[in-house]
């Protein structure tokens, strides 16, 4: 191996660290967020700093090779990259237009479940990871349907602790990026 391509290898793995620890950071802020509840601008901007991370941590895996390079590896992270961008758009305009910020959340939410669940399936098919760790991006588009969308039906602001629960599978992504770069 040149000294070129040990630089080039060090630099992706070091970027690669910065985005797990940035994926763990948003899954983190997503927890907090849910526990302070509210609309407020400083919770719309927590929890839009906390989908902008994610973000982060999704370019992160891709980064890694986790996922391949297939058709299916892209679908899921452009989707994801998308849907959070505009989850972090929704959380600031939550404060203003509550209409506006219901169909931005909803579409998002559902580009989120189908993107995670893409990116989920082609780690899986890459065999890079290994054990717990190549399920966690899966979990993450699963929890979406088994846990969330029932969690709309709890009443108030309950689904609150659903997407606190969401936050820590995104801690447990950011720490398999962590452990297999």
């Amino acid at each position: 191996m040149s000294q070129a391509t040990a630089t080039a290898t060090r630099t992706i793995g070091t970027r690669v660290v910065l985005t797990a620890w940035a994926t763990m950071a948003g899954g983190l802020l997503m927890v907090a967020g849910a526990a302070i509840a509210g609309t407020t601008w400083f919770t719309a901007s927590l929890s839009s700093l906390s989908h902008l991370l994610l973000l982060v941590g999704m370019i992160g895996q891709w980064t890694s090779g986790a996922m391949g390079r297939g058709r299916m590896a892209r679908a899921g992270t452009w989707i994801t990259v998308i849907c959070w961008a505009i989850l972090a758009v929704a959380e600031l305009v939550d404060v203003v237009s509550t209409d506006v910020a219901n169909v931005l959340f909803s579409v998002s939410t559902l580009g989120l479940t189908a993107g995670l669940i893409l990116a989920g399936i082609a780690t899986l098919r890459t065999r890079l990871w290994k054990g717990w760790h190549r399920f966690t991006p899966l979990i993450a588009g699963l929890f979406v349907v088994v846990v969330i969308f029932p969690s709309f039906a709890l009443p108030g602001r309950d689904f609150e602790y659903a997407i606190a629960a969401w936050g820590v599978c995104f801690v447990l992504l950011g720490a398999a990026i962590r452990a297999e770069v």
